[in-house]
């Protein structure tokens, strides 16, 4: 009887969680995360082979540079939509035991204004014609600039994928299993449980 209580309380859990497809934080993931964290893996697979004694070929330079400034671009909308939502209120209106997850965007987004305006540049820069290369080469005066950038998009992806996990759990509870992807053949990159967006 008290293990019927307690999963009847789990299953209700998942009542105040929207559908993955209504959910403005998987579609801030889907949408603008992970094709920058896509963008972010095919840089840096070629930033390692760039330090190898072959190096690069000069189109795989060209590529490793498309790679890096899609990357750090997206990287600038993902955190331009943490601010606009706000992500953390966001999480705070979730059924879920995430306060830790909350106070990490909290942390993270203190972080942000280090280099904000910057990576706002390099990201006009990238999409919006320039007569001069000043707005992307400013963001690479320092390799700090690089460095605080890796240190974002890593801490940004274990919000996500917190997230992700939690959501997978209450939905598996909750009896929501379409919203769940488990096994070998998942749509994402290297997950094995993945909440669909």
């Amino acid at each position: 009887m008290k293990d019927e209580a307690y999963h009847e309380v789990e299953r209700n859990k998942g009542a105040g969680l929207p559908h993955r497809d209504a959910d403005p934080i998987m579609r801030l993931s889907a949408h603008y995360y992970e094709p920058a964290d896509f963008m972010h893996e095919q840089f840096r697979k070629l930033d390692r082979q760039a330090a190898t004694p072959k190096g690069l070929s000069r189109a795989k330079v060209m590529e490793r540079r498309y790679y890096l400034m899609f990357w750090l671009s997206g990287l600038y909308v993902t955190i331009e939509g943490m601010e606009q939502l706000p992500l953390a209120d966001e999480l705070a209106r979730r059924p879920l035991d995430i306060p830790e997850l909350s106070d990490y965007v909290i942390q993270i987004l203190a972080d942000v204004d280090d280099y904000r305006d910057s990576l706002r540049l390099l990201r006009n820069a990238t999409f919006h014609f320039q007569k001069t290369a000043e707005k992307h080469v400013q963001f690479f005066d320092d390799r700090i600039r690089l460095r605080w950038a890796e240190h974002l998009h890593t801490h940004i992806g274990e919000i996500f994928r917190g997230y992700r996990v939690r959501c997978a759990v209450v939905c598996a509870l909750a009896g929501r299993t379409d919203e769940i992807h488990m096994g070998r053949n998942v749509p994402h990159r290297s997950r094995n449980v993945v909440f669909l967006p």
